[in-house]
């Protein structure tokens, strides 16, 4: 039989922006009815959720104040319920102080808030910047949103001792806001003498994520001066944010070699290899730097054993060296902007 024809990208679009409308509807109505049928706990965990998906809406068609407003609710909400900063009347919990199942909600939305709902808003708030939004009006923006949506919680859950954290804390601070758009830049990256363009929303979001990770990790290094088991594990997370974001951009570039190729393709082609070089690139130097350190702890180690070195430790280091060799050599290998790139 006849093959299915394939979707086109822009019919792709609409059905994911039509499921979005629903998905934003149907959160709408949920908040509605846990305010009528549910404890405060409940309703205000719904708030979070239609918020977070009124924001997701409004990011996808480019509405950015919306989504600020939305994503910022949603943060809010999911910072004072991480930091169990909600209590009833009487001064008890809502949900069960000091159980197992309140730790693993808490740790659950904590998570949430960190690391999904805060690089999303900080995204809008780039794409504010972009638009001629100055940090002030910025600021003043945000502020006006936060200050909203405490009234809005303290009079919709009047028995509640709301001690909400601010979100400003950590995304309004002089330093976070101006290196928005200065040190993690994402509308551009600069790689081998050129500035590639970032033109894809996911892939943006990603070198966001991927900017906040990092700098944890540096904080982390510069505290304990070693791998901690929190360390480790943002490490990997770090290592999955690239794999995410090359997938994004290989699943492009293939999309461009289909296309005849012309000024306009070829160009398109160049850009994506050069994005992929760009995030190989930065993958495995954080690989290398990685096992360079952990080199020169065991090195330390087998100086500080003298003549009693145990083999395994000789092994450890030999296969650490046998790693970074190989990841130089990728990295000479990887290609620039173009085939005839100055690698």
């Amino acid at each position: 039989g006849a093959s299915k024809k394939k979707a086109s990208p822009a019919k792709i679009r609409r059905h994911y922006i039509n499921k979005l409308h629903k998905a934003s509807a149907y959160g709408a109505e949920l908040e509605e009815r846990a305010k009528v049928s549910c404890d405060d706990r409940t309703a205000i965990e719904a708030r979070a959720y239609a918020a977070w998906m009124r924001g997701t809406l409004a990011l996808e068609v480019g509405a950015w104040q919306t989504a600020c407003a939305e994503f910022g609710s949603a943060l809010t909400i999911c910072r004072a319920l991480g930091q169990g900063e909600l209590s009833g009347a009487d001064g008890s919990s809502t949900s069960g102080e000091g159980g197992a199942e309140d730790l693993e909600r808490r740790d659950f939305f904590a998570a949430r808030a960190e690391h999904v709902i805060e690089p999303l808003l900080r995204y809008c708030q780039y794409e504010l910047q972009e638009g001629g939004m100055d940090q002030s009006d910025l600021r003043s923006f945000l502020e006006e949103q936060e200050e909203a949506e405490k009234k809005l919680l303290e009079a919709s859950f009047p028995e509640l001792s709301l001690k909400l954290p601010s979100t400003l804390g950590s995304l309004q601070d002089k330093k976070r806001i101006d290196n928005a758009t200065d040190g993690t830049d994402v509308s551009t990256v600069h790689f081998r003498s050129r500035d590639i363009p970032v033109e894809s929303k996911g892939l943006r979001l990603d070198l966001v994520k991927i900017a906040d990770l990092r700098q944890e990790l540096d904080k982390e290094k510069e505290g304990t001066g070693e791998d901690s088991a929190s360390n480790e594990t943002k490490f990997l997370d770090l290592l999955s944010l690239y794999d995410d974001a090359v997938s994004i951009i290989s699943s492009e570039l293939k999309e461009y070699e289909k296309m005849k190729a012309g000024p306009a393709v070829n160009a398109k082609r160049a850009e994506a290899g050069g994005l992929l070089g760009y995030l190989t690139h930065e993958k495995l130097k954080l690989l290398m730097n990685r096992n360079e350190d952990r080199a020169n702890r065991l090195r330390a180690s087998e100086e500080a054993a003298g003549n009693d070195v145990p083999p395994k430790l000789l092994e450890q280091i030999a296969h650490l060296y046998d790693a970074l060799l190989q990841d130089a050599r990728s990295v000479a290998q990887l290609p620039g902007i173009n085939s005839g790139g100055n690698g």
